[in-house]
């Protein structure tokens, strides 16, 4: 019975312990990710208010400046990583400092006024992202044991969904209000305005990223004994595995399926709807419920994943779902359907 009042205790603590650590560190990079993600895909809202048009730019370069920022973000990824491995021991200052850029480049883009100027925008815009994502999963490791990172990855990852919302409701009323406000265009006040919310999140990721356990004020001495003892036991067990395991080289294929998809479906999804009839400002609401319904179904397979402690038959699950959906879109011409 004495083992058995223990266990539960050093349960009990140790749940008590994560929810403290998951309401500093999840909802914070959460947003950070949901608004390097809005940053990637306004471009896509922006398509409907003239862009194309007042830069003079055909579908195919339209195409090719979606696209440019992968250029700069895959030619800078393990760059980035390198100088990451430098810095580890300031988050705070690397996570924050590539946020200030991505929000200058966005301001920035309101000034591009051809092909050449929104390709050099949207490159310099995936140069900088490039070292976001990596820093932040890695600023998850520092806190989380790897069985308890998937459900908080998972939650985490719901930024994008909760990011295509947002950028459906910001660009709606951007358009209702501001439109040819002060000589700016509607895809140009969507640009400053994700340049601007953007800025005003690298102040605060300055502030409320932790640079280490050790540091942290709001856990006592032996709570961050317990994080920092079970990160490393961890680390120990699991960094030998994961180099030998096949299954992480195919993971990397699926995540690069799965990303084609959702940047593909992230990008036109305001055009999509648009070619169903609606027009423009009615298009940019209705970019929202997909998103929505989307989060909504992000964290609760994360949650059940995570439950059951299984994870590819989800991922078959739910790609095959998208295949379908995917097929319906591009194949059936009845927007009842669609």
């Amino acid at each position: 019975m004495d083992s058995i009042d223990i266990t539960e205790e050093e349960s009990n603590t140790q749940k008590t312990l994560l929810r403290k650590i998951d309401l500093k560190i999840v909802p914070l990079v959460t947003f950070l990710y949901m608004i390097s993600y809005l940053d990637r895909i306004s471009i896509g809202n922006t398509k409907l208010e003239h862009l194309e048009s007042d830069l003079g730019l055909t579908d195919n370069q339209y195409n090719w400046a979606l696209f440019s920022f992968f250029f700069g973000y895959i030619l800078f990824e393990v760059p980035s990583n390198l100088i990451l491995y430098k810095v580890q021991q300031r988050l705070s200052i690397w996570i924050s400092a590539i946020l200030l850029a991505c929000g200058i480049v966005m301001i920035l883009m309101i000034f591009v006024k051809n092909f050449l100027t929104i390709m050099v925008a949207r490159f310099l815009l995936g140069v900088f992202e490039a070292g976001l994502i990596p820093g932040m999963i890695y600023y998850i490791t520092i806190w989380y044991k790897r069985s308890e990172q998937n459900y908080r990855v998972g939650a985490i990852l719901s930024g994008p969904t909760f990011a295509g919302a947002l950028s459906g409701l910001l660009s709606y009323a951007i358009i209702s209000l501001l439109d040819s406000k002060a000589g700016l265009g509607g895809w140009q006040w969507i640009f400053l305005a994700c340049g601007i919310v953007t800025i005003i999140f690298s102040i605060i990721a300055y502030f409320l990223i932790f640079d280490s356990v050790e540091n942290v004020k709001w856990l006592d001495k032996e709570e961050r004994k317990r994080v920092s003892t079970g990160v490393k036991r961890d680390e120990l067990q699991y960094t030998e595995e994961i180099s030998k395991d096949l299954k992480v080289c195919v993971s990397m294929f699926i995540f690069c399926g799965i990303s084609v998809a959702t940047y593909s479906f992230s990008f036109f999804i305001p055009s999509i709807i648009n070619g169903f009839g609606f027009n423009e400002v009615l298009s940019q609401l209705l970019v929202v419920p997909p998103f929505m319904l989307g989060c909504i179904s992000e964290i609760g397979v994360a949650f059940l994943s995570n439950r059951v402690n299984l994870r590819g038959p989800f991922v078959i699950l739910f790609a095959t779902i998208g295949i379908f959906g995917y097929a319906i879109v591009g194949t059936i011409q009845s927007n009842a359907i669609r």
